[in-house]
């Protein structure tokens, strides 16, 4: 029989027994762990500890809940079932006697074989009567239980006891010790009742930070730490205090409070922060700061008007503000910080009386923290631009941008050619070139013309634009002077108007009035004569020589190819294939040769037919006849030859070869103008050029040097006049540094000109000896006299206003120029020694072209005076002469226009021009030519220059007129 109820008591036993002791346990547990953590917190509390500190105190908590872990595992452990054990405490705690549980336990299961039937089952049959008499719950130690329960109780209600009594102290320690490293403040008796105003906060705005602190003791100093940048010298901001409302004069506050306050000038962002006193610190608290809407970037795309058919343009808005033409619309993108609801632009006209303009700003779809709008550009003012956050956040200031209206500027025009003042012959054609630009584009041109004075005529002319430019065009007109019939003494005053595109009323601008003054054909050969010189004649000589010698090397290379050919001739053996090439260049060579000498032949023709204008020159053009002779020959000879030489590669015929053999013997024969007879001319001919051109330019220093001297001794007698005078009025003295600008101005000529007299001289020792020794000794005298250092003094004296004193060295260098004046003029009789069978002329004839030379040669660098002496050099009249002659390759051009060299006796004009600049710095008031009363027209012979003078003077002033 079996144990059932013996089993069935044992395991409601075991059960029963084991929860109470695992409760009890558990309980006793939980009393350890309270008083550990009592006790850290108590510690804490008192100490304030570091947070290494804390670490320490959660290990020690730590240890605790293990050990009380451990022990309930422990029990646990030793309290699983095993019957015998739960037998023999129910017999103990219930007094079972003579083991009947155990008994019937052992017997309820395998009987020993030994056993006796009987008795076993007689055994389990009382241990289950029994179990069924014995109640579990008499087992369990309820007492250990109470005891366990009392304690866990007594624990709670002390815990309770604490907290209640010390709440700050658990509030302050408990978070410390759960999360050591959470910058929790430690436990202080201070209260802190911390606020920021105002609230909200808005990013940009002032703010305070009010701290009321209440404690046992009264806080003297407190500061604010911003745990966002701790390493940061300026998270630490100490507070102020403030004055705390006594109850009486002299006492302070019950409570001991006291009242912090730090001022934030400008509150940029959120900020986590704590207040910070020596009795302890505060929790931490937030700075909310509200995002306001700020002017990131501002960028204008400006839609032009349709006139302009300009493309878009997109650039960001700076401190210039919006500029644009007047019609466009400026379409602004405000770019933020934060997510914008709106914005708004008040745009204020600069006229008071004006009505101001509200547009609104709509949210880009694209990008919800911008905003897009069209500003109208009509007039000058001021846009203010205002935004509106997602949140109704509005932005702190305003952004005011400048608006102006960039007017659509007048065109620019200028006449690039002719000249503004253009002599021409009777018959002759002028092209006229008009430059126009605009900053928006060019529409139309008109020339209006007039002929001595009469009324103006009208002529439309098509403007030509630069590709797809149309800021700029060009446009022609001719003159045709023999169509309009033109007569000697008519003068004509044109000038140019451009129109550009503007809608309406096109703005427009006229050009400078020129004048084209019509001479006749006599008057236009003076006025050529007096600009070919001596110097390019001799130029042009030099470039007839190296045409000569390459000429030359042309025949000695045909010469070499044909010797070849006629060995194989003579011989009377058949040509070969590539000698019949041979043959073939040879004929190219000598077509080559005879274009060449027939061109050159023809130019010299040409030459010899102009007109003389100077003595020698005839018996010069009488060698450019022989030359043109005999080239003409060599022509003939070369056309001969090369068509032996053509029948004699078709057929090599007997009768060919003594065709070609006589043609080439001719050709070889004569070589002039190649010969030695031919070249020794040639040599003596350029010998000729340059002693005349050496003379040429030593009279010319001499000339130069003479003015110099008519204007010391001038200076130094309107320098008398104030050698007496006390003191002077405002006008003398304006006078007086006029004349010290003059003395500088003469002393540099003197300078100059001594320097180009050596060099002169220098050049010419050789074929002028007399000339080149006077001119040597002339700047000698000019050195050992010091005749620049009294010039030198006078200048400095003058400019320094020293009257009395500057007269003497300036009467001093007047006196030693006048003793050079002989020695310049002898230098005439020394050119006629010098150049005494130059050309194989008479002396009267040399002496004569000198003059002529003269005649057409300026005084270089200097210019004519005015009233008071001043103007000197560069003063001429900006005049150019166009007109049929060719003079060769340095005396005229395909157009007609003498040239000639200032200081070199050419008399050339400034013929500067006005040309425009680009469109963006045009300035079409401005003017580069020179101007000046009293100028010198150069070039004109000596006896007609003050008619002249007085002729182009009334030009200038009836061009004023006009």
């Amino acid at each position: 029989m079996t144990a059932n109820d013996v089993n069935h008591l044992l395991t409601r036993t075991h059960r029963l027994v084991f929860l109470t002791d695992l409760a009890g346990a558990m309980l006793r547990g939980a009393v350890w762990v309270i008083g550990a953590v009592v006790g850290l917190v108590l510690v804490d509390a008192a100490l304030g500890l570091p947070a290494t500190g804390l670490v320490v105190l959660d290990a020690l908590l730590l240890a605790v809940v293990l050990v009380v872990a451990g022990k309930l595992l422990w029990i646990a452990w030793c309290g699983r079932f095993r019957g015998a054990r739960v037998a023999r405490l129910i017999e103990q705690r219930v007094g079972v006697d003579g083991s009947r549980l155990i008994n019937a336990l052992e017997f309820g299961g395998a009987v020993p074989a030994s056993a006796s039937a009987a008795l076993s089952d007689w055994a389990v049959r009382d241990g289950n009567d029994t179990a069924r008499r014995v109640e579990p719950g008499r087992v369990v130690a309820w007492d250990r239980l109470r005891h366990a329960g009392i304690v866990f109780g007594v624990a709670l209600l002390l815990v309770g006891a604490f907290y209640l009594s010390a709440p700050n102290v658990v509030g302050a320690v408990v978070p410390r010790l759960a999360d050591p490293f959470g910058n929790h403040p430690p436990y202080t008796a201070l209260r802190f009742d911390v606020s920021v105003e105002p609230e909200p906060l808005y990013a940009g705005r002032p703010a305070e930070v009010h701290a009321v602190l209440r404690g046992p003791v009264a806080v003297d100093r407190a500061a604010v730490v911003f745990l966002d940048g701790p390493d940061d010298p300026t998270a630490r901001a100490p507070m102020l205090p403030r004055a705390q409302d006594l109850a009486a004069a002299g006492s302070a506050a019950s409570d001991n409070s006291r009242t912090f306050v730090l001022r934030i000038d400008r509150a940029e962002r959120s900020r986590s922060f704590y207040i910070d006193t020596p009795q302890g610190r505060s929790p931490t608290y937030e700075l909310h700061v509200v995002p306001v809407p700020q002017f990131d970037a501002v960028r204008v795309t400006y839609d032009f008007p349709a006139y302009t058919a300009w493309d878009d343009t997109v650039q960001p808005v700076d401190a210039d503000g919006l500029r644009a033409l007047a019609g466009t619309a400026a379409r602004l993108r405000v770019q933020s910080n934060v997510p914008l609801k709106s914005g708004v632009i008040d745009f204020q006209p600069a006229d008071p009386a004006a009505p101001p303009q509200r547009i609104a700003l709509r949210p880009d779809p694209d990008d919800p923290t911008a905003v897009v709008g069209v500003l109208p550009i009509t007039t000058d003012g001021h846009a203010a631009l205002s935004l509106t956050g997602r949140d109704g956040t509005p932005s702190d200031e305003a952004l005011t941008l400048p608006v102006a209206v960039v007017p659509d500027a007048a065109p620019r025009i200028a006449i690039s050619a002719p000249e503004p003042r253009l002599v021409v012959p009777v018959g002759w054609a002028v092209d006229v070139r008009l430059d126009t630009a605009d900053d928006i584009g060019v529409d139309r041109l008109t020339l209006q013309r007039s002929v001595n004075q009469w009324g103006a005529s009208r002529i439309e002319l098509d403007p030509v634009h630069d590709g797809p430019d149309r800021t700029r065009a060009s446009s022609t007109y001719r003159f045709d002077l023999a169509e309009l019939g033109a007569r000697a003494g008519d003068v004509i005053h044109y000038h140019a108007t451009v129109y550009d595109n503007h809608p309406g009323t096109a703005n427009a601008a006229d050009s400078d009035i020129h004048v084209i003054q019509v001479i006749s054909e006599e008057e236009y050969l003076e006025f050529a004569r007096t600009r070919y010189r001596i110097d390019q004649i001799h130029d042009e000589f030099n470039a007839l020589q190296d045409e000569l010698a390459a000429l030359e090397r042309a025949r000695q290379e045909a010469l070499e190819q044909l010797e070849q050919l006629e060995n194989k001739l003579a011989a009377g053996q058949p040509l070969t294939d590539q000698e019949a090439l041979a043959l073939r260049d040879l004929e190219d060579r000598l077509e080559t040769y005879r274009a060449q000498a027939d061109d050159l032949a023809t130019e010299l023709r040409e030459r010899v037919d102009q007109p003389s204008l100077y003595e020698f020159e005839d018996a010069y053009k009488e060698k450019l006849a022989a030359l043109a002779d005999q080239l003409e020959q060599q022509t003939r000879l070369a056309d001969a030859l090369g068509a032996a030489t053509s029948q004699l590669r078709q057929d090599q015929a007997a009768p060919q070869r003594e065709r070609f053999a006589r043609a080439a013997e001719a050709f070889r024969a004569d070589d002039a103008p190649f010969d030695e007879t031919s070249a020794a001319e040639q040599a003596q001919t350029q010998q000729d050029l340059e002693a005349l051109r050496l003379a040429e330019e030593l009279q010319a220093q001499g000339e130069r040097l003479r003015m110099i001297i008519q204007e010391q001794d001038d200076l130094a007698q309107r320098l008398s006049a104030f050698n007496h005078a006390d003191t002077l009025s405002g006008a003398d003295q304006l006078r007086l540094q006029r004349m010290a600008q003059e003395q500088s101005a003469l002393e540099t000529e003197l300078t100059e000109t001594t320097a180009a007299l050596r060099a002169a001289a220098d050049a010419a020792q050789d074929l002028l000896p007399n000339m080149s020794a006077g001119a040597m000794s002339i700047a000698d005298r000019i050195d050992s006299m010091n005749i620049v250092g009294d010039m030198n003094q006078a200048a400095a004296r003058a400019a320094a206003g020293q009257h009395r004193d500057a007269y003497a060295p300036a009467r001093a260098a007047a006196d030693k120029l006048d003793s050079l004046l002989s020695d310049c003029n002898s230098m005439g009789q020394q050119a006629d020694s010098d150049l005494d069978g130059c050309f194989n002329l008479p002396r009267e004839s040399i002496s004569q072209s000198l003059q002529q030379m003269a005649q057409a040669r300026g005084v270089p660098g200097m210019g004519q005076r005015g009233g008071d002496g001043a103007g000197f050099s560069g003063s001429q009249a900006r005049m150019a002469i166009r007109g049929p002659a060719q003079l060769g390759q340095n005396g005229g051009g395909a157009d007609g226009r003498l040239s000639g060299a200032a200081g070199e006796g050419g008399g050339q004009t400034d013929g500067r021009v006005e040309t425009l600049e680009p469109v963006e710095t045009l300035r079409p008031g401005e003017r580069t030519g020179r101007g000046g009363a009293g100028g010198v027209l150069g070039g004109v012979p000596l006896p007609y220059r003050g008619e002249a003078e007085a002729y182009f003077r009334r030009l200038a002033d009836d061009a004023v007129g006009d």
